[in-house]
């Protein structure tokens, strides 16, 4: 259980100027969680705070990365 993330790109360099590409994936599983304030089968003295409920959850995530970079001249 926990956290996994990879990333792979490439950059292309010119005199002046840069560009970057790439990808970005990430994800997470099996981590158990209490939701406190479920309004699952609440009974009548807990309609304010609700009840404890325990959930998984996880997430996926993917991204494109691109850059640029311009180089100005030096003015020493």
């Amino acid at each position: 259980m926990g956290y996994f993330h990879v990333s792979m790109g490439t950059q292309v360099l010119k005199t002046s100027r840069s560009l970057t590409l790439g990808w970005i994936y990430s994800f997470r599983y099996g981590r158990k969680y209490v939701q406190k304030g479920n309004v699952n089968n609440v009974e009548a003295g807990q309609m304010l705070e609700g009840s404890s409920f325990v959930t998984n959850a996880g997430y996926s995530n993917f991204g494109l990365l691109v850059g640029f970079t311009f180089n100005s001249k030096n003015f020493n």
